[in-house]
């Protein structure tokens, strides 16, 4: 009987002390994550060094089979998330390099690279080679794998510890150039033939062919 009484006794204590253990759990998960998946699986974006080496010298003919699809694959690489300029190194200085490095200058021009986008520079690989190289981002999608939490109940009342992560995931995989993640790219300058041409076009209206162009569009009675 009297150890009866005391289990009682015990029962309220043992309530409480897992209750202090759930509100404590509570706190410390507010505490390292929010309600913005934004913040909780974040996209990762790093930068890296793409390089392309090329032997020299290149053959009268231009690079052809692997060499020219690489070339290829590094150019449009380039055009589409590149920043900076596009270096082209030569280590030896030799006449075969400069030659090499010549011909990969104007190979890049008729691949669509602007003029003021690529740099000669010396300090590539050496031993009769160039290398081609130029900055660019990366960005490390989350992996989703959190599945730690409750998805039904939960005491702090927050968003399942998975949520958003294949939003964040997808986003990560399909964005062009992942720098645009980190700051937006500044923007254009207006296109002055397009402006000519509205200015003409209001000075036009402003001289009464406004008004002729409301006669024309009006019900055709």
């Amino acid at each position: 009987m009297n150890q009866f009484k005391q289990s009682r006794r015990k029962f309220p204590s043992l309530l409480l002390a897992g209750a202090v253990a759930l509100v404590a759990t509570a706190a410390c998960e507010s505490a390292t994550r929010t309600n913005d998946y934004r913040i909780n699986h974040k996209i990762a974006v790093s930068k890296e060094t793409v390089t392309l080496t090329v032997k020299a010298p290149v053959g009268e003919g231009g690079l052809v089979g692997l060499e020219l699809a690489n070339f290829d694959k590094f150019v449009r690489r380039f055009i589409d998330g590149g920043h900076g300029q596009l270096r082209i190194e030569s280590a030896s200085g030799s006449k075969a390099e400069e030659a090499a490095a010549l011909q990969m200058r104007q190979k890049l021009l008729e691949s669509g690279v602007r003029a003021n986008d690529i740099d000669l520079a010396s300090g590539g690989a050496g031993n009769d080679a160039i290398v081609l190289s130029y900055d660019a981002y990366v960005a490390k999608a989350p992996d989703c794998e959190n599945w730690t939490k409750s998805a039904t109940y939960n005491w702090s009342n927050q968003t399942h510890s998975n949520y958003g992560c294949s939003i964040q995931r997808n986003l990560g995989q399909m964005v062009s150039d992942p720098r645009d993640l980190e700051s937006a790219k500044p923007m254009a300058g207006a296109d002055g033939e397009r402006n000519a041409g509205t200015a003409g076009n209001y000075r036009k209206a402003a001289k009464g062919g406004g008004k002729q162009e409301s006669a024309k569009g009006g019900t055709g009675k």
